[in-house]
């Protein structure tokens, strides 16, 4: 992923990952980390727009829990889960779009 350009960000309209596009793959967002696809069916989802759209990926962080994604120009995108989680553990994922200065405090 690092030295890859964002392309978009896809979220699900249906019970499935975040997806990231970038100019040589699709990637999707799992808790603490992601795997590559082939594609996906662009009906299933919705473009997300986000200022990190064209720029491109310097690191990419992993944990257990959540993904940071920071770019060459200093801001980050983290996918993680929301607090919450239904009676029947369903976690809802989110993504957060961090500017540099916010992120960098």
């Amino acid at each position: 992923m690092k030295g890859e350009r964002i392309e978009a960000i896809f979220i699900p309209n249906y019970e499935d990952w975040i997806v990231l596009k970038t100019n040589s793959q699709y990637y999707s967002l799992r808790l603490g980390g992601f795997i590559n696809l082939e594609q996906i069916e662009l009906a299933k989802y919705n473009n997300e727009d986000l200022p990190l759209i064209n720029k491109t990926i310097s690191k990419v962080y992993t944990d257990d829990f959540l993904i940071l994604i920071e770019t060459i120009d200093g801001d980050a995108m983290k996918h993680s889960p929301y607090t919450s989680i239904d009676n029947e553990g369903v976690t809802s994922f989110g993504i957060s779009y961090l500017t540099s200065s916010n992120y960098t405090k």
